[in-house]
C-alpha cells in the first residue's frame, strides 16, 4: 500500500509458549521464563510505540530466547523493517515461514518477504516460496550463437539533464510551514494588542474618584477599543493560519516521495495463555 494508508489486521492467533498443554503441569522454571518473556514483550511493545525500534528488537530477541514462540519472529522482522534494515527483516520473516509455514501470520509474512525481495532487487518467481533464491534465467540454445558484429557507433545524442524530482509535495509542505509562521506572528501581534488594551483599561479603571479626567480621555478610550478590536482579529486569524499551516505541513510531508511506500507493524502482546499476534499495514 502507498505511504500514509493503513489497514488494521484482526488478532491472528493465540500462540502458546512451550506448545500444547501436556498432562504434566509446566515446571516452576518454565513458568518463570514465560512470565519474564511476557514482561519483555510488554516493554518491547512500549518501545515500538515510542519509535525506538532498535531497543524493541533487543527486547523481542530476549523474550524469544526465554520462550521461543514463533509468533515473535514476524514482530522482529517488522521492527527491522521500520528500522530500515530490509536484509535482517527478510531473515526473520523467512525464519517464521520456515518454522510455521501454515501459521496464522504466514500470509502477512509472505507479503512482506515479497516486498522486501523487490526492495533488495531480488524479485521472487511465480512459485509460492518467496524466500527461495531467484531461479537463474535459462538462455535458449538458439540464442547462444556467435556474437554478431556490432553496428557502427553512432554519435551520442546530447544528454538532457535528468528531470528534477516532483517538488509538489515539498511546495505544499513549505507553504504549510510559511502559513504556520505567519499564524504565529499574528498571534504575537494579537497578544501585544491585548497587553496594550489591558494597560489602557487599567489606567482608566485606576483613575482616582473625584479628580477631573485628563483632556485626552476620549482619545485614550478610542485607542483602548482599537487595541481590543485588533487583539480579537489577530488572535482569531493567527489561530486559523497556524492550524491550516500545520495541516498543510503534515499532508505535504506524508504525501511526498520521502514517505515510505509501505508501513507495517506486527506486534505480539502477552496474554494469560501466551501471546496474541496483531498488526497493521
Amino acid at each position: 500500500m502507498r505511504g500514509g494508508r493503513r489497514c488494521s489486521l484482526a488478532a491472528l492467533a493465540s500462540l502458546l509458549i512451550g506448545g500444547p498443554t501436556l498432562a504434566q503441569p509446566p515446571s516452576a522454571s518454565a513458568l518463570k521464563s514465560r512470565r519474564a518473556a511476557s514482561d519483555l514483550v510488554k516493554k518491547a511493545n512500549e518501545r515500538i510505540d515510542a519509535g525506538d525500534f532498535a531497543a524493541a528488537i533487543d527486547l523481542y530477541k530476549q523474550a524469544y530466547t526465554l520462550a521461543p514462540a514463533a509468533g515473535l519472529l514476524p514482530n522482529i522482522g517488522s521492527a527491522y523493517q521500520k528500522l530500515g534494515q530490509p536484509q535482517d527483516a527478510l531473515q526473520y520473516f523467512c525464519k517464521y515461514l520456515h518454522d510455521e509455514p501454515a501459521g496464522e501470520a504466514a500470509g502477512f509474512a509472505q507479503a512482506q518477504v515479497r516486498a522486501l525481495q523487490i526492495q533488495l532487487g531480488n524479485p521472487p518467481g511465480d512459485d509460492h516460496d518467496a524466500c527461495a533464491p531467484a531461479k537463474p534465467t535459462v538462455v535458449p540454445e538458439a540464442t547462444r550463437a556467435a556474437p554478431s558484429v556490432p553496428p557502427p557507433a553512432k554519435a551520442a545524442a546530447p544528454t538532457r539533464p535528468a528531470a528534477a524530482a516532483d517538488p509538489a509535495w515539498g511546495t505544499l509542505a513549505y507553504v504549510g510551514l510559511a502559513t504556520a509562521v505567519v499564524g504565529v506572528a499574528a498571534l504575537g501581534v494579537g497578544t501585544y494588542d491585548g497587553v496594550q488594551a489591558q494597560h489602557i483599561t487599567n489606567q482608566i479603571d485606576g483613575h482616582p474618584p473625584g479628580q477631573p479626567w485628563p483632556d485626552n480621555i476620549q482619545d485614550l478610550q478610542r485607542r483602548g477599543q482599537s487595541y481590543e478590536d485588533q487583539q480579537v482579529g489577530f488572535l482569531i486569524g493567527g489561530g486559523v493560519l497556524l492550524t491550516a499551516g500545520a495541516v498543510l505541513l503534515v499532508i505535504g510531508r506524508s504525501s511526498g516521495p520521502a514517505a515510505r511506500p509501505t508501513e507495517t507493524v506486527l506486534r505480539v502482546s502477552p496474554t494469560s495463555n501466551g501471546f496474541v499476534v496483531a498488526g497493521k499495514f
